[in-house]
């Protein structure tokens, strides 16, 4: 599994408030949703989830501060156009320095799509969605979900088998 690491704090979009996402998960299927980041984010062509700065836009201006949940449903909204039910499970939260960045499982009933003409939905070249066993074996994982999977691991088997 490859993945690419961080030089410095400081490129964590410099918020003082952290950042939220969320890795969706099919409790018919137990299959994992992934977002191709596209050529024009942090980490781009890497394997990720659905997530971004907490009370800042992608450009730096600063917006309403959700709570890191309503905020991770918020970026997954923005990106992919998804609207349906999700049930949000805390996982793993990133720490480095001040910087926090919560991740959660997001529980879905159905395997979606991507909306093309989604808000942000420049920031996503394509999603797919994959096994357990496939994610750990997949190439080019940004590092985010790199440490989910070293460090929730439990988790995500609790439910994806």
């Amino acid at each position: 599994m490859k993945y690419l690491k961080r030089r410095n704090i400081l490129e964590f979009w410099a918020n003082d408030n952290g950042a939220s996402g969320v890795l969706p998960i099919c409790t018919k299927t137990k299959r994992i949703c992934i977002a191709l980041r596209s050529k024009d984010v942090e980490e781009p062509h890497t394997w990720g989830n659905f997530g971004g700065a907490i009370g800042k836009d992608y450009y730096g201006a600063r917006e309403e501060a959700l709570s890191p949940e309503d905020n991770a449903k918020q970026e997954m909204t923005q990106e992919i156009g998804f609207d349906g039910q999700i049930e949000m499970i805390p996982s793993y939260i990133y720490k480095s320095g001040t910087f926090r960045y919560w991740n959660f499982l997001g529980l879905v009933d159905e395997e979606f799509e991507m909306d093309p003409n989604a808000e942000d939905s420049w920031e996503v070249d394509e999603i797919k969605w994959v096994t357990l066993s496939e994610l750990i074996q997949h190439d080019d994982l940004h590092f985010g979900i790199h440490s989910l999977i070293k460090y929730d691991m439990k988790q995500l088997i609790k439910f994806c088998r």
